[in-house]
């Protein structure tokens, strides 16, 4: 495009990824960004090549001060290059790179004439051992080590492929043991592990499983540091039953595992929430003479947690307490979230008491997760305001999971005005409620039945665009799909409200359509079933009068106009049918009341 194209351009996200990007606007002269609050570029100073934008300077402001910049535009990645630009470019770039990496081969070259060859070598495989050097000049140094054939030995190579693997060069690492293949030299278990630890590194774990095959095949003997870097590879990309099994392959061929590699198949088994499993490796761990440290005893106490096996977890951090290691704040954090996601809140305080006298100090997911587990107590509002306060004494600033919490923990018992004082401290501590927070809030309202102050709460989430009852893709529809029942019922007592009322310069439902309503099939829900519409039918024909009733949505529904919506696409969708919306608007119109 060049200047005088279209008035408006999409601004292209690796320029400048960190701001919220609305446009380009171009206003007289010059091209204007439009931003969001954070941040407000004021001019913009295109330099036209004779066909399109290669650079684009600007200069702006920030909260923090003064920004300018000059950034390329074309570039063989650019949406805008046609397919000839991209091939120039992409030539353009394959040639710089040739050049810069002939330049450093003559540099170096010009070295090893100054330094010797022997004091040159240690010069350059200590550059690659301490990342003194970029990775063009990484794969320039061994290259230029290959071609001068100052590679000639098993340590050689392996500090070569080593520092390979610390820049993720493992393609290169790889090479380099068929580069000593044609030098007569056999790889040995030392050189596939480096190899392999560098695949380890650019999590291509499928890679590293080949080279521990290719070790059996060329009779180099895999240690157990070959299989702990298989085992933690498979764990790092998330194929937790392959780590498992070649921890079981390790144990077969007669290695004993390290810390590593019983830390890494625990890992996997909390990938694979296999809790049982996690167990098992752990007490086999202690009968063996490698004893697990204190990261696999937390591993498999987090494992426990997540499956919400409390008993384990409690019994795990006790048999710390008693044999070591001592407990840490992981392992007691692990601990109290497995009895909070079980309801034993009880439990959970117990375990905190336990902390503090062990003079463990408690971080701001401690107190968190207590405060939850006062909400899973019914609502045992008093203990979660006095964690409150007990966090402040222990010098640690509330978060907004914290100020959820306690929202959280004030519903049950409908404590509003408590809930009203918090957001005074909120604001104190620099804080915004998140939209799980307004929903918390407004339920916590609602189920007060403070339904004006509920629905006040609404809109300012809302203007927050934190919020929203309507639906991106059926325009005019209603998706309640991250709402609570009450958060959702009072979302409702909004959009009829609007609809009475017809606000200027928002959108607003006509009653002589039927208001559609997306409440989710339960497809995540326990046992697969739905929650929404069976609980708000009955609060809909309570909370209105003349009530309104919710109906499955089938392709008969009269759609708003402006609504495009598959009529196949309805599984999960409900309606409020147009007539009950008129007969209702009727009896509700701001001249009757």
């Amino acid at each position: 495009p060049t200047l005088a194209a279209a008035p408006v351009w999409p601004v292209p996200s690796q320029i400048f990824p960190m701001a919220s990007w609305n446009m380009w606007r171009r206003r007289g002269g010059r091209v204007v960004v439009s931003l969001r609050p954070q941040l407000r570029l004021q001019s913009w100073h295109p330099e036209c090549g004779s066909e399109s934008f290669s650079t684009v300077s600007f200069e702006g402001s920030t909260r923090g001060g003064s920004v300018s910049s000059t950034l390329p535009l074309r570039s063989a990645s650019s949406p805008w290059a046609s397919p000839s630009d991209r091939r120039q470019l992409a030539s353009s770039a394959a040639e710089a790179s040739a050049s810069r990496t002939e330049a450093i081969r003559d540099r170096l070259r010009e070295q090893m004439f100054e330094e010797g060859a022997n004091q040159h070598r240690t010069n350059m495989l200590s550059a690659l051992s301490q990342r003194e050097c970029d990775n063009a000049e990484a794969l320039a140094i061994v290259g230029h080590l290959l071609y001068e054939g100052l590679l000639f030995h098993h340590k050689h190579f392996t500090v070569a492929i080593s520092g390979l693997a610390k820049r993720g060069l493992w393609r290169a690492a790889r090479s380099l043991l068929t580069e000593m293949r044609d030098r007569d030299l056999e790889p040995n278990t030392i050189s596939y592990n480096a190899a392999a630890d560098a695949c380890k590194k650019a999590k291509a774990w499928q890679q590293a499983v080949d080279l521990l095959d290719n070790m059996r095949e060329h009779a180099a003997a895999a240690d157990v540091v070959s299989y702990s870097i298989v085992v933690t590879a498979c764990e790092k990309a998330s194929q937790w039953a392959g780590a498992l099994a070649f921890f079981n392959q390790m144990q077969k061929v007669g290695l004993h595992p390290d810390q590593q590699s019983i830390s890494a198949a625990i890992g996997a088994c909390t990938r694979g929430q296999s809790w049982q499993a996690a167990l098992t490796l752990l007490g086999e761990s202690r009968a063996g003479s490698e004893r697990p440290d204190l990261v696999c005893h937390n591993g498999v106490v987090s494992v426990c947690a997540k499956a919400q096996q409390w008993s384990q977890a409690v019994a795990l951090l006790a048999g710390l307490q008693a044999n070591g290691p001592a407990p840490d704040v992981i392992s007691y954090n692990s601990t109290i979230s497995a009895c909070q996601a079980t309801h034993r809140w009880q439990d959970a305080l117990g375990v905190f008491r336990d902390m503090q006298t062990l003079t463990v100090q408690p971080t701001i997911v401690t107190y968190n997760t207590l405060i939850l587990a006062c909400w899973r107590a019914g609502g045992f509002w008093e203990g979660a305001l006095s964690l409150l306060g007990g966090l402040r004494a222990q010098s640690l600033t509330p978060t907004i999971k914290t100020y959820g919490a306690l929202l959280a923990a004030l519903t049950p018992q409908a404590r509003w005005v408590e809930a009203l004082s918090l957001l005074g401290g909120l604001e104190d501590d620099g804080l915004s409620l998140d939209s799980m927070g307004w929903g918390t809030l407004v339920a916590l309202l609602y189920a007060s039945g403070e339904l004006e102050h509920a629905k006040k709460a609404y809109r300012l989430a809302q203007d927050a665009k934190l919020l929203t009852p309507w639906a991106k893709r059926e325009r005019g529809g209603i998706d309640l799909h991250g709402h609570v029942v009450l958060t959702a019922l009072t979302a409702l007592h909004v959009v009829l409200e609007d609809m009475l009322m017809r606000p200027t310069g928002r959108y607003f439902h006509d009653p002589s359509r039927d208001l559609l309503l997306i409440l989710g099939r339960g497809t995540n829900s326990v046992g697969g079933r739905p929650i929404l519409a069976p609980q708000l039918t009955p609060l809909l024909r309570k909370d209105f009068d003349p009530p309104l009733d919710l109906v499955p949505a089938t392709g008969n529904f009269i759609a708003p106009t402006s609504m495009r919506v598959a009529r196949g696409d309805l599984d999960g969708a409900w309606v409020i049918p147009s007539g009950h919306l008129v007969r209702w608007a009727a009896a509700n119109s701001p001249g009757d009341t």
